[in-house]
């Protein structure tokens, strides 16, 4: 009966030595509580590290930040907001959908996700393909202001349309510093530097 104890002990010992540690989900949702945590500590320091290593976790961590209650603290919610915002950014993987997250960055004003955005763009995009997407884009919202000093949102709109035709003209004329002789992409620029004006003239009245 002892020996059969004493095999048991070791075989449980083995057992739990097997036992592998923690999952890394638990793990990572450890990581993740200890971080919301700390978005809402007094010290803005350590706010916005926790924010950057909240973001550096990624998608999975997103998806554990959607299964908890929302936060009594406006601040934790505002940078769970930014975060989920962020994972966004992460996952987007098309020309489309990083010029939309980049308008929808720039309607929150938060610029620095916006300049994100671009830089993304940049690197699974040419200059021309760009300025292409930025000129169609300025010319569809363009077609929808009806100019009106009076209209607040109006005026907004013509400032976003500006914007996104001064980078439209700056990505055709990095193209053309390579293909001179694209008289197509030189037309483009042309026109939208064109009504470029006419939403200055607008927006400053």
């Amino acid at each position: 009966m002892a020996l059969f104890i004493t095999l048991l002990s070791v075989s449980a010992l083995a057992f739990a030595e097997e036992t592998p540690p923690e999952p890394p989900d638990a793990e990572l949702r450890s990581n993740v509580l200890q971080l919301i945590e700390k978005l809402g500590n007094d010290e803005f320091e350590c706010r916005e590290q926790a924010q950057k290593e909240l973001a550096a976790l990624g998608p999975k961590a997103a998806l554990i930040v959607d299964k908890l209650p929302a936060s009594a603290d406006a601040e934790v919610n505002s940078r769970l907001q930014r975060f989920h915002l962020q994972c966004r950014l992460y996952a987007a993987n098309s020309l489309p959908e990083l010029l939309t997250l980049r308008q929808l960055f720039l309607t929150a004003e938060n610029t620095e996700l916006a300049d994100a955005a671009l830089k993304k763009a940049e690197t699974l995009a040419s200059p021309l393909e760009l300025a292409s997407a930025l000129f169609e884009r300025s010319m569809t919202d363009h077609r929808k202001v009806k100019p009106d000093i009076t209209s607040r949102s109006a005026t907004i709109a013509l400032i976003q349309i500006e914007t996104d035709l001064n980078l439209c003209i700056d990505y055709y004329d990095a193209h053309l510093k390579l293909h001179p002789d694209d008289k197509d992409a030189e037309d483009r620029m042309t026109e939208a530097a064109m009504i470029n004006y006419a939403c200055r003239k607008y927006s400053s009245l």
